[in-house]
């Protein structure tokens, strides 16, 4: 009998713990070893290459970014921006601006206490390639031009938010905001900048995340937080991260209003010390992470996102992707790891009242029970 329950128990068990996705596996290119980055809250490969990445500090900074060449994980250049301010640049990302000309997008959007009446977005012409002189010289320092400044207010209320993605074939730029309450709203910029008055977000779409394994540095609060964004140079993937997973829609025509409606491929990935930044780089996410001597690392997406987008891809194609427990307007508010955890439970109960009820038996002179039933 015991044996008939431990059956059934596992029969529910691993088909649940089989449908949340083992950590993807990371390479690493390289540790940014600069301590003036105790803090790398977004990560932006330059515009057609993959040795230099744009990097930023969260809150308590200057108003400035960073090149950090990853072949060594040393800087290679400090740009700052000249009337620009730092209140809190939680992402960056490099895409063109209305006219095509390739930009760095900089969003001072976080808001912990949801009390700014505004934020702001600074876009600066990409600057030109970094010269690497070795790890032995200083790195320059170069102020960019003037920003073009985007003042934005949410039609909702103030947002804490830390994440921001261009899109590269419509030149469409979103914010993704950022709640415990794993509700993420998407919202987009308008086309040019009001130097008068600030300016309405539109919104685009809604997404729920799941606390479905509980794993990762804060646990199932960590899964419900988006951290980062980013859309592939192609413009055919959307990209939103939180501390613990990766979550990926196939963008067609730079609709991200539809493709918010479908399920996107959740990649878990690797643990970080506080991993907030991400970027697609070819067929790979490339993830930062808060914290000193952090490493940028590498994840390979899996090929059913790799591939041209057509429609929502299937989650059967990776062992390492699963379809994402909360999408579109809703979630399910229980993820799948603590549906495990409570049929394990469950087998314990089963286990134990039947090993309390074989003692009883040998207490009264019975015959032991069987494992066999």
């Amino acid at each position: 009998m015991i044996r008939r329950a431990l059956l059934a128990a596992a029969a529910l068990v691993l088909p649940l713990l089989a449908m949340t996705p083992a950590a993807a596996a990371g390479s690493r290119l390289c540790i940014v070893d600069d301590p003036r980055l105790p803090e790398v809250s977004g990560i932006a490969a330059r515009a057609g290459g993959r040795r230099f990445v744009y990097v930023q500090n969260d809150s308590g900074d200057a108003a400035r970014f960073f090149a950090v060449d990853t072949r060594t994980g040393h800087t290679a250049a400090v740009y700052t921006v000249p009337g620009a301010r730092n209140i809190d640049w939680e992402d960056l990302a490099v895409g063109p601006d209305a006219t095509g000309r390739s930009s760095v997008w900089l969003a001072d959007i976080g808001d912990n206490q949801s009390t700014r009446s505004e934020v702001d977005v600074y876009r600066v012409p990409e600057p030109r390639r970094p010269t690497y002189r070795g790890p032995s010289a200083t790195a320059p320092e170069v102020a960019t031009a003037r920003p073009e400044v985007w003042r934005l207010r949410y039609p909702d209320g103030p947002h804490d938010a830390e994440s921001i993605a261009v899109d590269p074939t419509t030149h469409h730029v979103y914010i993704a905001t950022k709640s415990l309450s794993g509700v993420s709203e998407v919202f987009e910029l308008p086309a040019r900048p009001d130097p008068a008055r600030p300016e309405l977000l539109a919104k685009v779409g809604t997404v729920t995340f799941d606390a479905h394994s509980q794993a990762g540095p804060f646990g199932g609060y960590g899964e419900l937080m988006a951290t980062g964004a980013a859309i592939s140079a192609d413009g055919g993937r959307f990209v939103l991260r939180t501390y613990a997973d990766a979550y990926v829609w196939p963008l067609r025509r730079g609709d991200l209003q539809t493709a918010l409606r479908r399920p996107p491929v959740r990649i878990r990935l690797p643990n970080q010390s506080q991993g907030e930044g991400v970027d697609v780089v070819g067929g790979a996410l490339w993830l930062s992470s808060e914290g000193r001597d952090q490493p940028i690392l590498s994840v390979a997406l899996p090929r059913a996102v790799r591939l041209a987008p057509t429609t929502a891809p299937s989650s059967s194609s990776s062992p390492s992707s699963g379809p994402a427990p909360g999408h579109g307007s809703s979630g399910s508010g229980i993820g799948w790891g603590l549906i495990a955890i409570f049929a394990a439970a469950l087998l314990a109960f089963v286990l134990g009242s039947r090993l309390r009820r074989r003692g009883r038996r040998k207490d009264e002179g019975g015959d032991d029970l069987s494992w066999t039933g």
